[in-house]
């Protein structure tokens, strides 16, 4: 949970700083929640992120390193971004 937790952490900090620097969000379910209001936004959609984990947790264990893999790759995505702003 600690790794997973940390992702989440570091996605919001980059997407929002993403944002600040002129970009977007480029995930489209993530996109119409940041419209909203992009703290909000993030804060919703890292919720239902952390609602899939407890799932993945609770009925399929073997899921919860893919789920973590991907928000590695997604932090990673997001750290090029903001290295080529």
């Amino acid at each position: 949970m600690t790794i997973f937790a940390a992702l989440q952490a570091l996605d919001v900090y980059l997407t929002l700083l993403i944002i600040s620097l002129g970009g977007y969000e480029a995930n489209p379910l993530m996109e119409r929640l940041v419209r909203a209001g992009p703290i909000m936004g993030l804060l919703l959609g890292k919720l239902i992120a952390f609602g899939v984990f407890l799932l993945l947790e609770r009925h399929r264990p073997q899921g919860i390193r893919k789920i973590q893999i991907f928000y590695l790759g997604v932090v990673t995505w997001n750290l090029a971004i903001v290295a080529l702003a």
